[in-house]
Order: C-alpha cells, then sequence, then structure tokens
C-alpha cells in the first residue's frame, strides 16, 4: 500500500489517513495488548512526541495513559491512532499490530 505522497505503508496501516499539503497528519493501527503488555506499551508510546489515541469502539484514551489504557476492553483489538510521524515508535511498536486482511 502507498501513501499519497508514494511512500510505502505498512500493510497493517489502515487507509484511514489524513493528509494535508504532503504531511501526515493521522495514522489508524489495529492492534493487539494483553495486560503484560500495557506497561511496555505505554512507556513506549510515552517516548515519543506524537500525541497517540486508543480507540475501543465508543472509547477514545490518551495512549501514554497506563490508566486509560487498562479502562479498554483488552480482550479484542484496539485501535492505535498516531497524530504525526515517527518511525523509531512505529518500528518499537510493531510487535503489537495485527494484520489487516485487505478486502
Amino acid at each position: 500500500m502507498r501513501s499519497a505522497r508514494g511512500e510505502a505503508m505498512d500493510a497493517s496501516a489502515n487507509a484511514v489517513m489524513s493528509e494535508k499539503k504532503g504531511v501526515i497528519l493521522m495514522t489508524d493501527y489495529t492492534i493487539k495488548l494483553s495486560t503484560g503488555d500495557v506497561k511496555d506499551f505505554v512507556q513506549l508510546t510515552d517516548r515519543t512526541p506524537c500525541d497517540v489515541d486508543l480507540l475501543d469502539n465508543r472509547y477514545v484514551v490518551n495512549a501514554k495513559s497506563i490508566m486509560g489504557v487498562f479502562s479498554l476492553d483488552l480482550s479484542g483489538s484496539l485501535t492505535l491512532r498516531i497524530y504525526g510521524m515517527d518511525k523509531n515508535y512505529i518500528e518499537a511498536v510493531r510487535k503489537y499490530f495485527v494484520e489487516v486482511n485487505a478486502a
């Protein structure tokens, strides 16, 4: 999959992307976390300068908040929404990505 700028995108990234003047504003990834993963995930997320949210159906929480993450239903997949671009962060959390089947 390629972005509007022609850059290769990760296969697990949803096609939901907003672009303005060639700058990626927001990218969604589908992830899966266990209760044992939450501490490491929040520590990794806290290091990025980007704003990061986790979405679970109708709930949206700050992914840098351990209490917020634990308030979500971790039994299913979550949507990781990154506002901005931090390639190091994406590589660090890649282990939590869930492969999304293309329709």
